[in-house]
């Protein structure tokens, strides 16, 4: 859809529909958008049309394939470049599956995995938000940047989940200094002894602060 043709009260449209892990309701884009009936009837009918929303058999609406490959397309051109090499380099030195998240004010979103080899592979989908705020290291360190509910582990910059939220799946992370990503390693439990700990804290933390002086020389 050319930009002259998406009408200006679409985009809180958008934004709450994205914003929602579930499909949502006309009455709950009305609430949210305070748009009246009709105006919101067209612009749903609009975005249906060029398949930016989708409307569900039972009348709800959820994020369309055009705007979910604009997000990739954001995140594949714009964000991931920047992390693809260390994410690489994580795996080839922890044996561990490397990913990235961004701690945004809805939750953890999660942006990238880059497998490793001997690994399980259980990663979530791009975009996916992590609603589980107890135990996942990234959802850690939301409840402390976001929420400012401060915890020891994620004062120090590094967060572990060792058999919390899956028992069979082990989980550590840290934040890349003055930004909001957050880069973490994930494999199976039986794979990670208690005594790597320090290490894995170590090499995370200088792939952080390697990050943080790439994003300082940028800017």
């Amino acid at each position: 859809m050319p930009d002259n043709k998406i009408p200006i009260n679409a985009f809180p449209v958008i934004q709450v529909i994205a914003r929602n892990p579930e499909e949502v309701s006309f009455s709950f884009l009305k609430e949210k958008t305070q748009l009246a009936q009709a105006t919101l009837n067209r612009v749903l009918k609009t975005l249906c049309e060029y398949r930016y929303v989708i409307k569900t058999s039972h009348g709800h609406y959820m994020t369309g394939p055009k705007l979910l490959n604009l997000g990739n397309a954001i995140v594949r051109n714009q964000i991931t470049p920047k992390f693809e090499k260390s994410l690489i380099n994580l795996c080839h030195v922890t044996h561990l599956n490397a990913e990235l998240y961004l701690i945004s004010n809805d939750g953890p979103l999660f942006l990238k995995h880059c497998p490793a080899p001997d690994e399980a592979n259980i990663s979530f989908g791009y975009g996916h938000i992590i609603l589980d705020r107890k135990s996942h290291p990234a959802a850690l360190f939301y409840l402390s940047i976001i929420k400012n509910q401060k915890t020891a582990d994620s004062n120090k910059n590094f967060v572990i989940d060792a058999g919390g939220q899956w028992p069979e799946l082990f989980r550590a992370a840290a934040m890349v200094p003055d930004t909001k990503y957050c880069i973490a390693v994930s494999g199976m439990m039986k794979n990670v002894k208690e005594g790597s700990y320090p290490e894995l804290k170590e090499i995370l933390h200088k792939t952080t602060d390697l990050l943080h002086n790439e994003f300082s020389d940028s800017n």
